[in-house]
C-alpha cells in the first residue's frame, strides 16, 4: 500500500460497490488489511446482504467471523480464539470453498470449519 492512503472508518461508515454478478460467487476468498482501534461487534469488513449473503466481519473480542446464508440455513463461525491486535495493522483473511471455511492472520492459518451448502446467490441487487 501507499503511506496515507487507507481508508478510515468511524460510526458506521462505508464504502458501497454497485451490484455485479461476479460479487454472489459459490467459493470465495476475502482479504483484508485492517488497523482496528476499539473492539465492538459488527465491525464489518466486507458484506452483501448480510443475513441473506454473507459477511465477514470482527466480532466484540476482535475474532475474524464468518456469516454465510445457504441453502441449509446460516452459518456462522469464528476464527476459534486468535483475535486482531488492536492499534497495529493485520492481514485478515477467509475462504469459503466446498464448504470448508478457512481463517488467516498475517498468513498464519487459525482455524479450519465445515459447513453444508453454498452461499446464497442472488439474482438481482439486495
Amino acid at each position: 500500500g501507499t503511506a496515507g492512503k487507507a481508508y478510515a472508518f468511524d460510526n458506521g461508515a462505508y464504502v458501497e460497490v454497485p451490484y455485479a454478478a461476479a460479487l454472489r460467487p459459490t467459493s470465495f476468498t476475502l482479504t483484508a488489511w485492517i488497523k482496528p482501534h476499539v473492539a465492538s461487534n459488527g465491525n464489518y469488513i466486507y458484506s452483501i446482504n448480510r443475513w441473506n449473503g454473507y459477511k465477514f466481519q470482527l466480532q466484540g473480542s476482535n475474532l475474524p467471523f464468518l456469516t454465510i446464508n445457504n441453502d441449509n440455513g446460516i452459518h456462522d463461525q469464528d476464527d476459534g480464539g486468535a483475535a486482531v491486535q488492536l492499534d497495529k495493522w493485520s492481514q485478515v483473511v477467509v475462504s469459503y470453498t466446498n464448504g470448508a471455511m478457512k481463517f488467516y492472520i498475517n498468513g498464519v492459518m487459525v482455524k479450519n470449519a465445515n459447513v453444508t451448502g453454498t452461499p446464497v446467490t442472488l439474482t438481482s441487487p439486495p
